[in-house]
């Protein structure tokens, strides 16, 4: 029974910090391959935001187009100075 007891002591010094690396190194390795699929993820997220506020800003543009059409086509000198007093404030 000692002798087994010393071997397993004598095995487990030698072998041990083997397991240990390898399970650190599969640790790390797991770690890894999580933070890529986030960081895709995040990325992926991201991509679809830019192309939704994209999409809103390209609306925004349309409406603001729209508006300025209709005051041009107003021949009142009121809205001719409003545009005039907001270009200056831009």
């Amino acid at each position: 029974m000692e002798d087994a007891a010393v071997e397993l002591e004598v095995w487990s010094a030698h072998h041990a910090p083997a397991f240990a690396q390898q399970f650190r190194q599969n640790h790390l390795q797991r770690r890894r391959d999580r933070n890529c699929l986030t960081q895709s993820e995040f990325r992926k997220g991201q991509r679809r935001g830019m192309h939704d506020l994209k999409a809103q800003m390209a609306a925004m543009k349309a409406a603001i187009a729209d508006i300025f059409t209709e005051v041009r086509q107003d021949d009142r000198p009121e809205p001719q100075g409003k545009i005039r007093q907001a270009a200056v404030a831009a």
